[in-house]
């Protein structure tokens, strides 16, 4: 099984803004009301973000903000499960068919369970998958979508975890800890995500 991102998401779950605060970092220089001038850490402090949503993400399997992917697999099993969640739509389903064609599955012909998470892929009722090249890889494309929405839409666990990641990491930047593992995430954040990650079956 490939896992591959097409679209990315939009924004972070945590604003600069957010992420400031919570890393008490005041603004910088003369601050016109209205107007505050950056920060000389808010490039450090944006790419940190995404590192500590993607380490996040992958602890709980998870996207958070609205991604797009495609996974690839080399044939139909008997029930594609989705390795993350949560589902908001399954895109389309293309394959290649034994004679080296690509075909896209018609929606009528599969069923898709969002009541387990994540979401699982089947044949709908009277159906079966179709036959697909046996020598090419990746024969079977899944596109989907996932993640719980926009920024405003992020539960609020999600956010405080992230938070907490990233000020680890914003905390031991450039720093070598003796008998300390700083890319693991801390203990708060893993309490707040424990509850909501997904176990791969």
């Amino acid at each position: 099984m490939n896992l591959v991102v097409v679209t990315p998401p939009a924004n972070e779950p945590v604003s600069l803004g957010e992420a400031k605060v919570h890393l008490r970092i005041d603004d910088y220089g003369d601050v016109t009301p209205g107007q505050p001038l950056p920060h000389p850490d808010d490039d450090l402090v944006k790419r940190l973000i995404g590192t500590a949503r993607s380490k996040c993400e992958h602890f709980c399997r998870r996207a958070f903000v609205t991604t797009t992917y495609t996974m690839g697999l080399d044939r139909f099993p008997a029930c594609i499960r989705l390795p993350i969640g949560r589902l908001q739509a399954v895109e389309s389903i293309t394959y290649v068919d034994t004679n080296g064609v690509q075909q896209t599955l018609p929606p009528a012909d599969y069923q898709v369970d969002t009541l387990t998470e994540p979401a699982r892929i089947a044949p709908a009722a009277g159906k079966c998958w179709p036959s697909t090249q046996y020598e090419t890889l990746n024969a079977v494309r899944v596109n989907f979508t996932a993640g719980f929405g926009s920024r405003d839409e992020q539960p609020t666990w999600v956010k405080d975890a992230i938070l907490l990641t990233l000020g680890d990491l914003y905390r031991f930047r450039g720093e070598v800890v003796t008998g300390t593992t700083v890319a693991r995430i801390p203990e708060g954040a893993e309490y707040l995500m424990w509850t909501h990650r997904l176990w791969p079956e």
